[in-house]
């Protein structure tokens, strides 16, 4: 079992070595500050696990944290989002002290605006409504409602997280609505098209709902390009004068951890020939430049494939995006803007593919998550961190959409608006 002075070392390590982001992030991590919090003997586990994430987080990169075990009883039992100067709740469990739509107006006594300087990392993000509030409350004691309650904030070692649900029904005669909360398997998605593709095939319209979408991997949702895109093609046609590449730091530790990672995927019984060959393709990648450090890799062997067969109908879609959607969610809202057929409503995706191709390396508290990847786009100032996959039409967030589903209406609204 490792000490904590030396699991500090090793993610330091990681950081400076492993991880994809360090090479546009030099001197951006106070390591010393870690090393010097860490080198209290009475540090509880508590405060070792905030001190690593308040030092990983400083980094500013949604692929890059650590993720709680299930040990420590530090999270919240309720989400928020923030709009102007209050915090409002979005999501709690049934033994919060709040309900959804519950104004909170301070933490630890402090007002939101003066509470959230405290945190640069969640201060540097200048859309209100995109701060990731989570690491805040689990490091304050109390909330401060509009009512003027002063309340507790209830911690447990139960990690609590929006809903990731998939489904498909029928809105009316012409439109359908596919919900897709990750693409971390294969069967969810095989699972609704084997039950639904005819149906969806039938509509004039489809609505296809990734405002939650917790990623995976890009070769899960690839099925659903024949019904993206209306004409025959192939992954690699439809990134076609695309000049964008990947850098991959394939350290010996990266790849270790990616064989590792893909050996499972393999024992899914639903899993395709094509996504098999395409899983193959990655491993074999890693293994040819095992230890070589960076390596650039253009027009991702993975895209050759698959055939996208196309389909003239559903004639219309609309893909709902917010900033819950990310990594692959990020990619598809992506590649769905491609097509001719897809109109994106809402809110700009999360933004967390600058730096991808995520590992997990476990210790006794908790997992750490990095990416090993590096898209050209960030050395060209393109990079979309902080900004996420720009939708077509904005809706701003507002406290409303705890009152009734203000996107699907608009989303729904604009469809009628093409049928006429």
């Amino acid at each position: 079992m490792l000490t904590k002075q030396e699991i500090v070392e090793d993610i330091i390590s990681i950081v400076h070595n492993d991880y994809a982001g360090y090479i546009d992030k030099p001197g951006q991590d106070d390591y010393a500050k870690l090393r010097n919090i860490v080198a209290n003997p009475e540090l509880t586990d508590e405060a070792f696990f905030f001190a690593v994430s308040n030092y990983l987080a400083a980094m500013q990169d949604g692929h890059l944290r650590i993720v709680e075990n299930g040990n420590l009883p530090i999270h919240t039992d309720f989400l928020v989002r923030r709009f102007e100067n209050s915090l409002f709740v979005i999501h709690t469990t049934n033994t919060a002290n709040v309900e959804v739509g519950d104004e909170i107006v301070a933490i630890d006594g402090l007002d939101i605006a003066t509470k959230v300087k405290e945190y640069k990392y969640v201060q540097a993000t200048t859309d209100l409504a995109r701060q990731e509030w989570r690491y805040i409350l689990e490091q304050a004691t109390t909330i401060t409602l509009s009512t003027g309650a002063v309340l507790p904030i209830h911690k447990s070692n139960k990690g609590l997280q929006l809903p990731d649900e998939h489904y498909y029904r029928e809105l009316d005669a012409q439109t359908g609505y596919l919900k897709l909360g990750d693409f971390e398997a294969a069967q969810p998605i095989k699972g609704l098209i084997d039950q639904y593709g005819e149906e969806i095939t039938s509509k004039a319209n489809l609505i296809i709902d990734v405002r939650v979408n917790y990623g995976g991997s890009d070769l899960y949702y690839y099925p659903l390009m024949d019904y993206i895109f209306p004409n025959e093609t192939t992954i690699q046609q439809i990134f076609a004068g695309n000049d964008d590449f990947d850098y991959f730091n394939l350290t010996e530790r990266n790849v270790k951890s990616r064989e590792r990672m893909f050996a499972p995927f393999f024992d899914q019984p639903d899993l395709s020939a094509e996504i098999r060959d395409g899983l193959n393709k990655e491993l074999a990648f890693y293994r040819a430049h095992r230890g070589e450090g960076w390596v650039e890799r253009h027009g991702d062997d993975e895209q050759t494939v698959f055939a996208v067969h196309g389909q003239a109908t559903p004639q219309n879609i609309v893909v709902l995006s917010d900033v819950y959607c990310g990594s692959s969610g990020d990619q598809f809202v992506d590649i769905c803007k491609l097509s001719p057929k897809v109109t994106v409503m809402g809110r700009n995706t999360m933004g967390i593919t600058d730096y991808s191709n995520v590992i997990c390396d476990n210790y006794d508290l908790f997992t750490l998550v990095y990416p090993t990847s590096r898209t050209s786009l960030v050395a060209n100032g393109h990079g979309i961190s902080g900004i996420g996959v720009a939708v077509d039409i904005e809706i701003p967030w507002t406290p409303a959409h705890l009152q009734r589903d203000v996107d699907l209406d608009e989303a729904l609204a604009y469809l009628r608006k093409l049928e006429n």
